[in-house]
């Protein structure tokens, strides 16, 4: 059967950690006897990418189409769009023989804890994937993005209008990786089922593309996908009767898909049809007729058999022990907040899947399991939100099991998380919590049905922290009805609480379609923008039928904020998968489960002085920021043409562009947030800035920035360009010795 069934985890997804949804699948199929290949795709575009070899053929590509872009007399178009990456990536001659050593510190016992060795190898793995993107214009590839400057894929006819023009890419060093992998999976064999997982938005597009490769493979094979990402969109099309997704599948497994998998499997392998199942969305791609299936739940979880994790490369992971992530509930059990909506979601239920725990005892099996077989000592528990009294019967139960074990989770800050009910966590191995805390405003939260007081959070908080649990505070601007105090209360808690805090990830709100918010938005009082070719989309822009905050309310806003992440060490700058990048990392839980709470703290200060020759001071920096007007960047100056949601080709007009502001959604509206006048030393500069560094402009220079900021079309950007040459050029070159066009703003090779 190993030569028939195969089941694919695509990229790009975290290199950190194995994925739960492939293993958990893997591990009820073997338990009912159906064996199959288990091939973790996205850990082999990471090893194939990420080496000395993939480095220097892309290297060697972006030289050779710099120097014929740059030689160009008029860049427009596509051209213009592929000269500021390869500008950026062109130069990076050392990265091809640093590659494989950098990032090789994540799987690094003692390197991975030497704060500059970890920096190079995070700052390193980000340039690499800036110059695979410079290759692959207008294709932009980061851990957590793939995108396209001239597609939107939120819409099918355009997703699969890039598949194609990817696969067209000359010399593409990412396609090649993938058909490499495929040719190491299959082996010669013809597989009778194929499964593709893809659980995130940035799984998406690769994930798709696999489903292509492997139908132009396999014409015959019977294909399904499956994952929350693809079961969200489904859940959306199976209601306006859109099968947008089965250009190259068969079928769609969505909310518990176990079954559902299972029975493709069986009917498959018998040579029968597959039957009408429950979820599971079928479709015949020959008379293009679909099946809209019952939604069900597998009630008692107990009888899902644990992970199976052993046909995975544990040992290739970016970490340097395992970390390992366990289900130990499905659902949310909160499953009020207006703005969420996750999944495959059954009529009637307001936000997620029903709520069902694990019982302890299995909860207890599985990890002394895995620990056994694999010696994994550090547990992810993947639950969307799980009950605070199953928390205490595990911490309680493990360490009676003789299991010394490290783990993390979201949380939900309850009032009665006492000192002495975290002491009891901690002794039990909860290292690690992210809170969703969404507002500091009460009436916000109140909208938001929280079920919370802002009065419970900072005690809550300051709880887990001192009993040694490192803490994540989550949460977001702009939920319909904030005004500029509601906003503005979140600032000052983050600033009053911030001893208390390991982590911060404050966002925007965005709108999900199928939210209680989305679906009585008039109540909430705003607008829905709906894109009817957006038939993939899971969230759409909206715009308040009122304004909650005045233009200057909004921008004193931004700069309070930015001023916080700047002088507070809670954010590195690196982004996911690293540390302090984002919520529930596994390097997050290994750093706290060694050195405490203020693990990532103690880096990001690290950071900031390994940074701090490239600026032009941190206290010159912090003093412009506190004493600027409103600012905007660099950074998104000039991705008024490098960043549009859409670009027509050369000879057409381009979209009106659109500014937005927070709430927006960000896949797809930029906004200029920092470039103006600033005081410094009492005297008006201009200057432009980055996160973290300013540097003066000249005056050309800055009547260019000034003639973009007014820019409307496409058009009058190329008109603008041909106009100031000379200028843009120089301001752009400006730009990259200074940081700005990496990644990952200043901290890239």
């Amino acid at each position: 059967m190993q030569d028939k069934v195969f089941l694919l985890h695509s990229p790009i997804a975290t290199p950190t950690e194995p994925p739960v949804g492939v293993s958990q699948l893997v591990g009820y199929l073997r338990a009912h006897g159906l064996d199959l290949t288990v091939a973790d795709v996205n850990m082999a575009f990471f090893d194939g990418v990420m080496t000395k070899e993939a480095m220097s053929r892309s290297l060697s590509q972006a030289r050779r189409r710099f120097s014929a872009v740059d030689a160009s007399p008029r860049l427009a178009g596509r051209a213009l769009l592929s000269y500021i990456p390869l500008l950026q990536h062109a130069s990076l001659d050392t990265l091809p023989d640093r590659i494989e050593r950098a990032v090789s510190v994540f799987r690094d016992e003692e390197r991975f804890f030497d704060f500059e060795s970890y920096f190079e190898g995070a700052r390193a793995a980000k340039s690499a994937f800036g110059l695979l993107s410079a290759t692959l214009s207008p294709f932009t590839l980061d851990f957590t993005e793939v995108s396209s400057l001239l597609h939107n894929f939120d819409s099918s006819a355009e997703l699969y209008e890039a598949i194609e023009e990817f696969q067209r890419i000359e010399d593409n060093v990412v396609l090649d990786v993938l058909n490499g992998a495929l040719d190491a999976t299959f082996r010669g064999r013809r597989p009778a089922v194929v499964g593709i997982s893809i659980t995130y938005a940035h799984q998406f597009f690769f994930g798709m593309l696999l489903a292509r490769l492997v139908r132009q493979r396999f014409p015959e094979c019977y294909l399904a996908l499956g994952g929350p990402l693809v079961a969200t969109i489904a859940n959306r099309g199976r209601k306006v009767g859109s099968f947008a997704l089965f250009r190259d599948a068969d079928a769609i497994a969505v909310s518990d898909g176990e079954v559902a998998f299972r029975t493709v499997i069986e009917h498959v392998l018998a040579g029968r049809p597959v039957p009408p199942t429950p979820n599971l969305i079928v479709y015949d791609r020959r008379t293009g007729e679909g099946g809209v299936p019952e939604v069900n739940v597998i009630e008692d979880i107990d009888e899902i058999a644990c992970p199976d994790f052993s046909s995975l490369p544990l040992d290739r992971y970016w970490s340097p022990t395992p970390v390992l992530p366990l289900p130990i509930a499905r659902g949310c059990y909160w499953d009020k907040c207006t703005f969420c909506f996750y999944g495959f979601v059954p009529d009637g239920r307001r936000a997620t899947a029903p709520y069902r725990e694990r019982s302890v005892h299995k909860i207890v099996e599985d990890i002394a399991g895995l620990n056994r077989k694999h010696g994994c000592t550090h547990f992810d528990f993947t639950v969307d939100l799980v009950a605070p009294v199953l928390l205490d019967k595990l911490a309680a139960a493990l360490p009676e099991a003789g299991l010394n074990v490290k783990w993390m989770l979201e949380a939900r800050a309850e009032k009665n998380f006492t000192r002495e009910r975290c002491r009891k966590l901690k002794a039990g191995g909860m290292t690690y919590a992210a809170f969703g805390l969404e507002s500091m405003d009460q009436e916000v939260l109140d909208a938001i049905s929280k079920g919370t007081k802002v009065a419970q959070y900072a005690a809550t908080l300051s709880n887990f922290y001192n009993e040694g649990i490192a803490t994540h505070a989550m949460g977001f601007f702009d939920f319909p009805g904030e005004d500029y105090q509601a906003a503005l209360a979140s600032v000052e808690f983050l600033k009053e609480n911030d001893k208390h805090l390991s982590e911060v990830g404050w966002g925007s709100f965005i709108l999900d379609i199928g939210s209680q918010v989305h679906r009585d938005a008039e109540k909430f009082g705003i607008e829905p923008i709906v894109h009817a070719e957006e038939d993939l989309a899971t969230s759409v822009c909206h715009a308040p039928t009122a304004p909650n905050k005045t233009e200057e309310e909004q921008e004193k806003l931004e700069a309070l904020f930015e001023e916080y992440r700047l002088t507070h060490d809670k954010y590195s700058h690196l982004g996911r998968p690293f540390l302090a990048g984002g919520s529930l990392e596994p390097h997050c839980l290994i750093y706290y489960g060694k050195l405490g709470p203020t693990a990532a703290a103690d880096f990001t200060r690290v950071v900031k002085r390994r940074l701090s020759p490239e600026l032009h001071g941190a206290d010159r920096l912090r003093m412009a920021v506190r004493d600027a007007r409103p600012h905007y960047a660099v950074k998104d100056v000039y991705r008024l043409f490098n960043e549009l949601r859409k670009l027509l080709s050369d000879d057409k007009a381009g979209p009106v562009l659109t500014i937005g502001r927070r709430g927006s959604k960000s896949e797809r509206v930029r906004r200029f947030d920092r470039y103006d006048k600033f005081l410094v030393g009492g005297e008006e500069r201009r200057v432009l800035a980055s996160p973290d560094q300013i540097v003066e402009v000249s005056e050309s220079q800055w009547e260019v920035l000034s003639a973009f900021a007014d820019v409307r079309s496409v058009q009058e950007v190329l008109d603008l360009y041909e106009e100031h040459a000379p200028r843009i050029q120089a301001l752009l070159r400006k730009a990259v010795s200074y940081g700005w066009l990496e990644p990952v703003p200043s901290l890239s090779c």
